[in-house]
């Protein structure tokens, strides 16, 4: 973890719950509501909502305020200032005390049983490090747009290291393979993880750092998904990978509100750059995976320029 964060020591808490949940926010009163409710809602009660708010400039404060106020579960530490999203998701990391964690999004939604099922996953598999489970992807502009159908990922809980990492980076992202971040950890698999990736820099790399940090931990830990579909990422329009993103994705290009095709090939070079910088700090980096990255690079490349 990196020396800014230092964890909270197991004696400054009277209770220790089973599950910590940690919630970045920065201006999310349109939909931070129904993810506490879906959150306090769990089946499952034994844990902790660690909400950090990134200053804030909306009602988020007083909205969480009010939720600290009726649930003892519920923290709310508001930052100073706006240290932006990668500080955000390490410090509410760095406030937990449960044996598991999970990071929430404050626009997802989960089902009744998400939690309950996830910790009786871990509590019963201990060869596994991650669970989580499938997953349906919402336009929360349109709640009529979703995404259902996704690939088998049952080979996160393959034996072999190599299965499931390689498997898993030549998933192509439209699968949404990153909301295995938000899945249940044990949190020293968390920990390691996250502190793997300290001095990485935030503005070039984020937008496809949950999947680099997913490579580094399943070359060290089995992840596994439970068949019921018990949680909704949802997207402001329209998700990646649906039919009507592909149609509006030519406008979007046009009155600039997509990158160039330029910046889209450096984010494409910087994603691959990253997955090579996981596999090398978890001493995973061979010719097989560099080939394997290399392969990758070049079909996304074609797909992009034609």
């Amino acid at each position: 973890m990196a020396t800014e964060f230092s964890f909270i020591k197991h004696t400054e808490r009277k209770v220790i719950p089973k599950v910590s949940i940690g919630m970045p926010v920065y201006n999310g009163e349109r939909f931070i509501c129904k993810a506490i409710d879906s959150l306090l809602g769990q089946t499952f009660s034994d844990f902790e909502l660690i909400i950090s708010d990134n200053a804030s400039t909306d009602a988020t404060a007083e909205i969480c305020k009010d939720y600290k106020r009726r649930d003892k579960r519920v923290q709310y530490i508001r930052q100073s200032k706006n240290k932006g999203a990668m500080f955000n998701f390490k410090f509410v990391l760095s406030r937990a005390l449960g044996p598991y964690f999970m990071w929430a999004a404050v626009d997802d939604i989960w089902d009744r049983d998400f939690l309950r099922q996830c910790v009786n996953c871990l509590d019963n598999k201990p060869e596994i490090g991650i669970v989580f489970t499938r997953f349906w992807v919402t336009s929360r502009m349109y709640p009529i747009v979703k995404l259902k159908k996704f690939p088998d990922m049952s080979f996160l809980a393959s034996d072999n290291a190599f299965t499931r990492v390689s498997k898993f980076i030549q998933l192509e992202g439209v699968t949404h393979k990153a909301n295995i971040i938000y899945g249940l950890w044990r949190i020293d698999i968390a920990r390691s993880t996250v502190a793997a990736f300290d001095g990485v820099n935030e503005e070039k790399v984020y937008s496809g750092l949950d999947i680099a940090q997913i490579s580094y931990a399943l070359t060290f830990a089995k992840c596994f998904q439970i068949p019921d579909v018990l949680f909704y990422k949802t997207y402001k329009r329209f998700p990646p990978g649906h039919w009507l993103n592909l149609l509006i994705s030519p406008y979007m290009q046009w009155i600039g509100k997509y990158p160039s095709i330029k910046e889209r090939i450096q984010k494409i070079e910087e994603h691959i750059e990253l997955l090579r910088m996981a596999l090398k700090r978890a001493g995973a980096l061979n010719e097989v995976y560099e080939n394997i990255l290399q392969e990758k690079q070049t079909k996304a490349l074609k797909q992009l320029i034609g």
